[in-house]
């Protein structure tokens, strides 16, 4: 996980986690954790 994450862009939108047993769910699961990248927290923060 590491080396995969030393590799993407720190521009770049990223929301990973693991998937909901429902295959319509857009969400992941939180229980296991999720990896969103900072891009995208600050776009979440500037919509609030």
């Amino acid at each position: 996980m590491t080396e995969f994450l030393n590799h993407i862009s720190i521009g770049q939108d990223l929301y990973m986690g693991q998937a909901f047993d429902d295959v319509h769910a857009v969400y992941c699961y939180f229980g296991s954790g999720i990896i969103i990248s900072s891009v995208s927290l600050y776009k979440i923060q500037m919509k609030s």
